[in-house]
Parts: C-alpha cells; structure tokens; sequence
C-alpha cells in the first residue's frame, strides 16, 4: 500500500495495510486507482477504495463475517472486571456464537470465518459494547 495517501484516512489505512500484509493478494487494477487518487486527494474516494481492498482481501482468505468497532477494553459480566479486549477475548467470546474456523483482529476490527456467521450477526449487530455500538457484516 502506499503510505503516501496515509493522511487522507489515517485508521482505514493502517487496518486495510495490516490486513494486507497478513494475508497478501493481488487487487485489480490497484496501482491505477492509487494514481488517481493521489492526482485529486479525493477523501471519499479513498475510503471506497480501502472498503473495496478490504472486501476483496475478505473474500479471498474465506473470511465471512467482519465485525468492527470493538472496544480497546471492556466490562467481564460476571465480575465487572475492566480487561484489555485483545485476541484471546475476542476468539472466546466468538466460540460461543458457533465454530470458529479461523479469526484475526486488527486494529479493532476482527475478521472471522464461521460454519454459519448468521447466528452471530443476527446476534451481535448494532449491539453496544463499553460505549461502543459492534456493527457486523456478512460476505
């Protein structure tokens, strides 16, 4: 990715460029679409763009559900506990929605492949977490 256009959406960047980097593939046409961006510095382009080479990275690793804006910490139920939300949490947490198959968090978004992601996004989506709203979304 190209850290030059970094500064027109800092966050979706560096998500969309971890991801890549973890699960490498090539997106048509990318070089292209960078060029026209970087000439007009087009904001809303940018993030379609990140959306679209997200997406495209999704369906190419098998991943089916995507959940985003998970909390940096949270509450435990039981013990009211405030815990960092990291990997293990968030994989523990997802155990109980159905078969994870596999599953990556980065950067507060985690990207899971379930037998059947239905359950989960019926579930968790638009549900609120610490003070944070968990948007879900099946591919």
């Amino acid at each position: 990715m190209d850290n030059s256009l970094r500064f027109l959406a800092p966050l979706e960047h560096d998500r969309v460029n971890d991801l890549f980097k973890k699960h490498p593939c090539e997106y048509p046409q990318l070089k292209t679409n960078l060029q026209v961006i970087k000439i007009f510095k087009d904001v809303p382009k940018y993030t379609s763009l990140l959306e679209k080479i997200e997406a495209f990275i999704i369906r190419q690793t098998g991943f089916n559900l995507i959940i985003k804006n998970i909390p940096e910490q949270a509450e435990f139920r039981e013990t009211n506990i405030v815990t960092k939300v990291g990997y293990q949490e968030m994989r523990d947490t997802l155990e109980q929605f159905g078969t994870v198959k596999y599953f990556d968090l980065i950067r507060g978004v985690a990207y899971v492949k379930y037998d059947n992601p239905e359950p989960c996004h019926k579930l968790i989506n638009n549900m609120q977490m610490g003070q944070n709203i968990i948007t879900t979304k099946i591919f």
